[in-house]
């Protein structure tokens, strides 16, 4: 039984390490999709980058100043810790000095109150300037003087967080800027906080509802206007990566982002699963999470310029606009007026038991469609289909239907000799063959095929010959061998990046039809 286990988890893991190979549904239109950075290997980055402010701040030379911060900002992946630790330390010289130093650079700081001085009418040409100013620069020329090699680091620091792709390091960004020893910053960290998106676009949603704090609030819708983001729409689909686009929708919930409410409803049907169970938690969290905040009530003005009796809500929050939205989307869908006494919870069953029920036929479809193909012969197409069905379910019932079409296309690119890709062909047939004799006689193939291209590029294929005679020989009833289980969990690690790539890929397509 462990062994039959073993097996089918070491054929899926072969199937997603094929899909990295290419021969997927999708491939040209994943080419032009922005791609997701490889993660680096951690290593010391505290600690270097602990060692890289210490020589900011110390550092006498303007052109050595510029080069360590942008060393720093360079680290990967970005030490957001201790960029943070860095920014709420102590320092020794004061915030006055820190701001005589900015503004003899010529940088735009606010009063202590967070003001900033309302500038005369300026030219296109002058407000350009005041955004792309490069405070780094004109910090580091000034002469020594108390309070210069902190203010250095800070701006370093600063830098550092914007370049990270991590939604935190903006987080971090914003809270600084609104406190004591920040505030100096503020207009620094606004600029780099713009210059991040759309990684800081989370931060800035949570800012921009801050209950507390009216003057981040402020701040915050401030620079989602300044991106063009304040729609909710425009910032879900600016996202570049599924867990952006979750961590976006995911902050207008939390936040209770009661413009939100449309952009969400519209994704709770998205065409990539992780993102849609994400977006419907996030609906359920408008409709029956945390109370939203009471809107003012006020008299109405009438016309002839009498009042309303009673005092009335200036806008609808956003479990009242829920409703509205829910029960708009039904009727479109169903034809069919939902009762007035029927319950956002009951509304929102239906809706996402409708979008089910019609994604499960679509699959169906497309699923008979393609064994239409590949009983005609059109197994290349077939599988094209069949990609597209497994990206979205891994597990699906029927997969084992399959197994003709793939091993048709992996014997036809095996004639060739396009062992490579006969080898990924032969590699998805073994994730999906219905039984353990059927995925090993696959999976054998797959390391033969891939044996056979790495002795046509005159490399080495001793170990790939091994794990085809391993396969071979192997007995149900023992355990797989370390080399096989290793190879095994090494490709499923690439599972959910190339779920992601499928999900990005067929989002964007079904974005463009519309």
């Amino acid at each position: 039984m462990k062994s039959t286990c073993s097996n089918r988890l070491r054929a899926v893991a072969i199937f997603i390490s094929c899909l990295i190979g290419g021969l997927v549904i999708g491939t040209d239109a994943m080419a032009n999709e922005p791609q997701i950075p490889a993660k680096p290997m951690k290593g010391d980055v505290d600690a270097t980058a602990s060692a890289l402010l210490l020589q900011v701040a110390k550092s006498k030379a303007a052109e050595q100043r510029i080069s360590l911060s942008a060393d720093l900002a360079a680290l990967r992946p970005t030490p957001v810790a201790a960029l943070k630790k860095y920014l709420g330390r102590t320092r020794s010289s004061s915030i006055a000095a820190r701001r005589a130093i900015l503004l003899a650079s010529g940088a735009e700081v606010p009063d202590d109150s967070g003001r900033f001085k309302t500038p005369k009418r300026q030219t296109a040409k002058e407000k350009k300037r005041k955004d792309t100013f490069d405070w780094l620069p004109a910090i580091a020329k000034r002469p020594t003087r108390a309070g210069l090699g902190e203010a250095i680091g800070d701006v370093a620091a600063i830098r550092a967080l914007a370049a990270s792709t991590n939604p935190e390091a903006a987080t971090v960004l914003l809270d600084f800027s609104f406190s004591d020893e920040g505030l100096i910053y503020r207009d620094e960290c606004g600029r780099y906080l713009r210059k991040m998106s759309p990684y800081s676009l989370p931060a800035l949603i949570h800012g921009s509802q801050n209950p507390k704090d009216r003057s981040m609030s402020r701040y915050s819708r401030y620079q989602l206007e300044r991106l063009d983001r304040q729609d909710a729409h425009k910032a879900i689909a600016s996202a570049l990566t599924e867990e952006l686009k979750i961590a976006i929708i995911t902050a207008f919930a939390d936040s209770q982002y009661r413009e939100a409410v449309f952009a969400v409803l519209d994704n709770v049907d998205h065409v990539a699963p992780r993102v849609r169970a994400a977006t419907r938690a996030a609906w359920t969290e408008f409709i029956s999470g945390k109370e939203p905040p009471k809107p003012p009530e006020r008299e109405l003005e009438l016309p002839n310029g009498k009042k309303s009796d009673d005092v009335e809500p200036l806008w609808l929050d956003h479990r009242a606009l829920a409703k509205t939205a829910i029960r708009a989307r039904l009727k479109e869908l169903t034809g069919e007026k939902m009762p007035k006494a029927a319950s956002l919870e009951a509304l929102t069953e239906k809706l996402f038991s409708f979008y089910d029920d019609r994604r499960s036929k679509a699959t169906n479809t497309d699923f008979e469609a393609g064994l239409t193909l590949a009983t005609a012969g059109k197994s290349d197409k077939a599988i094209a289909i069949f990609d597209r069905i497994l990206a979205q379910y891994p597990t699906f019932s029927r997969r084992s239907e399959m197994l003709p079409a793939y091993m048709s296309v992996a014997k036809k690119l095996e004639s060739g000799k396009n062992w490579k890709s006969a080898a990924v062909a032969y590699g998805k047939a073994s994730a999906i063959a219905p039984d353990d004799k059927a995925a090993r006689d696959a999976l054998q193939k797959h390391h033969l095929a891939r044996a056979s291209a790495a002795r046509a590029a005159g490399e080495d294929n001793s170990d790939q010959i091994a794990m085809a005679e391993e396969v071979h020989t192997q007995d149900p009833k023992k355990e797989p061998s370390k080399k096989l289980t290793l190879f095994g969990g090494l490709a499923a690690l690439a599972a959910s990046f190339i779920l992601l790539l499928l999900g990005l890929a067929l989002r964007r397509r079904q974005d463009r039809g519309r």
